[in-house]
């Protein structure tokens, strides 16, 4: 396959899992929406490492875009899957390593959005949106459960 046509499964994979995920949050959670999010997640992230490994110069960064924009998803999911609650030990752990990831991730966006030319260019920009809309969740998460009642 050309690296346009990898391209454009990143594209098309990435768009999936996020219009799943917009899709899960208005179904309020249905455990059967939220394991077709996660499998979409699972083959975005397997295409965009495959793509990250035989792909050239400025198509690897969108396969780094494409990795930036999934790694706090992937976090978020491991704690819920795992069952990280308020009345859990050591769950401020799993809040640390998500901002740690989150930061990475929005670190790379910004470096991938220097190197991306043409019509890729805006693809960094608009995941980041969807990394606000995670982030805002796990911080007022995070503030509710250190509430003193």
């Amino acid at each position: 396959m050309t690296e346009r046509q990898w391209i454009w499964i990143n594209v098309g994979n990435i768009i999936a899992f996020l219009m799943f995920v917009l899709l899960s949050l208005s179904t309020e959670g249905q455990r059967a929406i939220v394991v077709l999010t996660e499998t979409i997640g699972v083959l975005a992230l397997v295409f965009a490492i495959i793509t990250l490994i035989y792909g050239k110069a400025e198509f690897k960064w969108f396969a780094v875009c494409g990795i930036a924009c999934l790694a706090p998803w992937v976090v978020f999911a491991i704690g819920y899957e795992t069952g990280i609650t308020a009345t859990t030990n050591y769950y401020h752990l799993g809040f640390m390593l998500f901002y740690i990831v989150m930061i990475a991730s929005i670190v790379f966006l910004k470096i991938s959005f220097q190197k991306l030319h043409d019509e890729f260019k805006l693809i960094p920009v608009f995941l980041l949106f969807f990394h606000a809309i995670l982030l805002i969740y796990i911080m007022v998460i995070h503030i509710w459960w250190l509430l003193p009642f």
